[in-house]
């Protein structure tokens, strides 16, 4: 479930980062203009307990849950492909970040259901090619409209009511409106 933060301000422009049960985590007069805490910084040991969790056999599907609580922020990449067959599909992937420059590379992880590959891994896989869109605060809730799990006739562009273009260098097509959409074609496809 995690802890929220919550800050407090007092009269006099004291403010402070606290848990719920009260204990402070960072004092105002602790954080530089950079907003990085001196304790941070310095080569010394965390300021709390730590847990460890052993990933393997039966904890095994803690990984995940451990991972989604832990990394943050994560962006969301709002993926758009084309089978071979030529069904289009969308839906949003919270595992995404961008991994190198030369060449331009993005990463996103796919979680394999019970039944195998969802459609967009799948795609991928087939095709090569793939789009990925960043999500502007307009379109959230559209891209949680495509995160259904639809049939793969069915595409979940067309069940949330958005426009598409085609894409200049791939066959999967351009949401409409999207702030920023990534051409892509596949570089590795590695399974873990």
């Amino acid at each position: 479930q995690g802890q929220q933060l919550v800050q407090e301000r007092k009269g006099s422009g004291d403010a402070k980062l606290a848990i719920p049960d009260g204990r402070t985590l960072v004092k105002a007069e602790d954080v530089p203009r950079r907003g990085i805490p001196p304790w941070l910084t310095q080569r010394r040991n965390w300021p709390g307990p730590r847990m460890f969790y052993d990933l393997e056999g039966a904890q095994s599907g803690l990984g995940y849950r451990l991972l989604a609580s832990t990394v943050t922020p994560r962006p969301i990449a709002w993926i758009t492909t084309r089978s071979a067959k030529g069904a289009v599909n969308a839906a949003p992937f919270s595992f995404f970040n961008a991994m190198g420059g030369a060449p331009p590379t993005l990463a996103v992880g796919f979680l394999a259901g019970a039944d195998g590959w969802k459609d967009t891994p799948r795609n991928i896989r087939e095709t090569g090619e793939f789009v990925v869109h960043l999500v502007s605060h307009a379109m959230v809730e559209a891209m949680n409209l495509t995160s259904v799990d639809a049939p793969t006739e069915i595409s979940e562009l067309d069940l949330a009511g958005l426009d598409t273009s085609a894409a200049r260098k791939v066959g999967a097509p351009l949401i409409t409106g999207a702030p920023v959409a990534f051409e892509c074609r596949c570089l590795s496809f590695v399974e873990t």
